[in-house]
């Protein structure tokens, strides 16, 4: 599955209405709604079995705004990431000359695509990315 940051992943583009990513991915196996305690909601949609989330985010009228991939099923610029470890994602950001910050032992962020590895012992678990928003605090939908 391929990432694609501040776009989706494979055909499944940020900014799709929950009914276009039924259409596109079906149902989930699981929804967990979570309030935010500032008027702000979040729908998470699981699919355990195929290893990713999908995040709808009030403030985001509900439309596509970040998803969650298990690291076994990933790609990102064309190369597998199953079995990285911290260093190999380091590497994998120094190849592609962008800036990026380290959150204790447990993750890397790339502000800069909205992208963040996640890490258990060392090895990559899982990644997140989202729509880009910009500083105005408004989403910019991919085209």
């Amino acid at each position: 599955m391929e990432i694609k940051p501040h776009i989706g992943l494979d055909e499944l583009r940020f900014g799709a209405s929950r009914t276009e990513a039924t259409n596109l991915v079906g149902n989930p196996e699981q929804i967990e709604p979570d309030d935010y305690g500032n008027g702000d909601s979040t729908l998470a949609w699981y699919y355990w079995a195929r290893g990713y989330s999908l995040h709808f985010d009030s403030y985001c009228d509900f439309r596509l705004e970040s998803i969650e991939l298990n690291s076994e099923v990933a790609t990102l610029f064309g190369q597998s990431l199953c079995n990285f470890t911290r260093e190999d994602v380091l590497g994998l950001i120094a190849e592609s000359g962008l800036q990026h910050e380290l959150i204790d032992d447990r993750g890397i962020v790339i502000h800069e695509l909205s992208l963040n590895f996640w890490f258990e012992d060392e090895l990559l678990e899982s990644i997140q990315w989202s729509v880009k928003i910009n500083e105005q605090d408004s989403p910019e939908w991919p085209d």
